[in-house]
């Protein structure tokens, strides 16, 4: 299991999350670094600069692991007759998704 983020509205943040990237206002200029925890006092001054959503670091669990080994399964077996190269391209792609979320 891994660390995923998730793209989470400004509105729905919380304490105690993780910043998984840096957060930068329309200027460039950084206003949270990766790696921060939020506060209270940190997710309102991200909410006072209209920052609308804040990628966040979760750890995997178990359940994610299933569904993402689930999902793996499903497309094997929605592409094993795939024959066509822009089909099997396509193929790749989803399962890169689905391996590096």
């Amino acid at each position: 299991m891994g660390v995923r983020l998730e793209r989470v509205k400004a509105a729905l943040l919380r304490p105690g999350q993780t910043v998984g990237e840096p957060v930068t206002n329309e200027a460039g200029a950084m206003l949270c670094p990766a790696g921060a925890e939020l506060t209270e006092q940190l997710i309102e001054r991200l909410k006072r600069a209209k920052v609308e959503t804040v990628m966040v670091a979760r750890e995997d669990t178990e359940a994610d692991e299933a569904e993402r080994r689930r999902r793996l399964r499903e497309l094997e077996l929605r592409y094993e007759d795939a024959g066509n190269p822009r089909l099997l391209e396509l193929k790749a792609l989803a399962e890169d998704c689905l391996k590096n979320p």
